[in-house]
């Protein structure tokens, strides 16, 4: 198996993963909901505020209307939660617990896929694996040595 099947097969793998988490836990949440999980969730990790009218202005996810609708089923399911900022009329949008913890269920899958696929052997075998077995000639013991740079 050569690197690039490989990394489509762990790929495909975590696509039909993560499709029967969201059936079995997260029926409720759409590919859009997570389009907008996604923008919360990459304004929190930079830490950039972001505001109720930053999301309803963005063109990609459809009319003011529908985003709004969204983003208020997503406020009743616990996922994302107001805050005051110091313009009374804004609001700025969180993460709550309950949806960092669904990434972390995300992000928990791909190292179990990670891990069940990339054997040492089959690292060894892609070239990512930073040793190389090397036969010592003094006691023809076997033991890793690091690759040099031009071998990656």
């Amino acid at each position: 198996m050569n690197a690039n099947s490989l990394k489509r097969k762990v790929y495909i793998e975590f696509l039909i993963s993560q499709r029967l988490l969201r059936q079995k836990k997260y029926d409720y949440i759409t590919p859009k909901d997570e389009q907008l999980l996604s923008i919360v969730a990459l304004a929190y990790v930079k830490k950039t505020r972001l505001s109720v009218t930053d999301l309803l202005e963005n063109q990609d996810m459809g009319s003011h209307a529908a985003v709004h609708r969204r983003i208020q089923k997503l406020r009743h399911s616990s996922m994302i939660e107001y805050e005051r900022t110091e313009d009374r009329r804004r609001y700025q949008v969180n993460p709550t617990e309950k949806l960092l913890r669904y990434f972390d269920q995300f992000g928990n899958l791909m190292k179990t896929i990670g891990k069940t696929h990339w054997t040492r052997s089959e690292k060894i075998n892609a070239g990512y694996w930073p040793y190389r077995l090397v036969l010592q000639e003094t006691n023809q013991k076997y033991f890793l040595r690091r690759r040099n740079a031009h071998h990656t």
